[in-house]
């Protein structure tokens, strides 16, 4: 394989990993997972309640940060929640557990691609850098499916927008990742499926920005495929190796 860059970035859920159910579903029995587990711990709130209020916090600071970019974990969220309900004093780590059950639930969601590993290691014995970029709400969770999947080794740094309090595509993480490998942006390429936050993210700072399309059939692509325009495009991870 002839060798064009240096640094490779990648994005995670969609292009290394990918969810196989419908996500509405999975949100209404991973909130009752969390209900439980704060009953369990002894919280006393109304299932039913809690669970709606939690979804409506949840959307309401999800359009907050798609126009903001920036990142608001789910354990603030939680905490928000918890405190509009009149339970101020929960302590962390119930939170975390609390929170842990519920992402059990979307994390058996998830699968991973079958040319993943192949990939990832060609591009290594190449000798190019790798490293990761993934917008989420809980870094716990992220970490969980990268070490669920063996994908850790592969990757010399790891970036999670709960992390680092700002989102794909601000141009901050972006340049983090830069930065880190003292890398130039020529010699640098993103892979992704989203084109507002993978493509237009990494071009905003003078990467290439490379379009995994497989999984890329989505409301939040159609919206934007006039106007933000991938360097390249590649159907599967596999076919990265010829570019």
């Amino acid at each position: 394989m002839a060798r064009s860059f240096d640094l490779i970035l990648f994005d995670l859920g969609n292009t290394l990993i990918y969810s196989t159910r419908h996500w509405r579903d999975l949100f209404f029995q991973s909130h009752t997972a969390l209900c439980q587990a704060l009953l369990a711990a002894g919280v006393p709130i109304d299932p039913e309640r809690f669970a709606a209020r939690f979804r409506q916090r949840t959307a309401e600071n999800f359009a907050a940060r798609e126009a903001s970019l920036v990142e608001i974990t789910t354990a603030q969220i939680l905490q928000e929640t918890l405190q509009l309900e009149g339970f101020a004093d929960v302590p962390s780590q119930t939170i975390r557990q609390s929170l842990a059950a519920m992402y059990a639930v979307t994390q058996k969601n998830y699968c991973l691609e079958a040319d993943t590993h192949a990939t990832l290691t060609a591009l290594r014995s190449s000798g190019c850098r790798l490293g990761l970029i993934s917008n989420a709400a809980d870094a716990a969770d992220v970490n969980t499916l990268i070490d669920r999947d063996n994908l850790r080794p592969y990757f010399e740094r790891i970036w999670i927008s709960a992390e680092v309090g700002v989102r794909k595509p601000h141009p901050l993480i972006f340049q983090l990742a830069l930065d880190f490998f003292g890398t130039s942006p020529a010699r640098t390429a993103m892979v992704g499926d989203s084109l507002p936050a993978d493509i237009q993210g990494a071009q905003s700072v003078g990467i290439t920005a490379i379009w995994l399309t497989r999984r890329a059939d989505s409301p939040e692509n159609h919206a934007v495929q006039s106007h933000i325009h991938p360097d390249r495009s590649i159907p599967t991870l596999a076919a990265l190796l010829k570019v």
